[in-house]
């Protein structure tokens, strides 16, 4: 993300869905990483949360993410507001 702000749970999983499309585990990977920022907010706003995200599918749509954003960063300086919306597109 860019910022935090109001929502940025589901911005994430749009965003990964972006990242991820034409991979044909895209759905299986937005849902790890919708699993994985939901325990963490109950981490933090509750101190606890029960049961374990899927860790490996997580890190996996990051790692593919990551693959996919920095494929599309100029490899001139340009400066943006928003670079990570900006290179996915949403």
């Amino acid at each position: 993300m860019d910022a935090y702000a109001p929502g940025v749970t589901d911005k994430i999983i749009v965003r990964v869905g972006l990242c991820l499309k034409g991979n044909i585990a895209a759905s299986k990977y937005q849902k790890a990483v919708k699993a994985l920022f939901e325990k963490r907010g109950e981490a933090v706003h509750l101190g606890s949360f029960d049961g374990t995200p899927d860790l490996l599918l997580a890190r996996r749509a990051y790692a593919f993410c990551l693959a996919k954003i920095a494929a599309r960063m100029p490899l001139t300086a340009k400066k943006m507001n928003e670079p990570i919306r900006q290179l996915v597109g949403a």
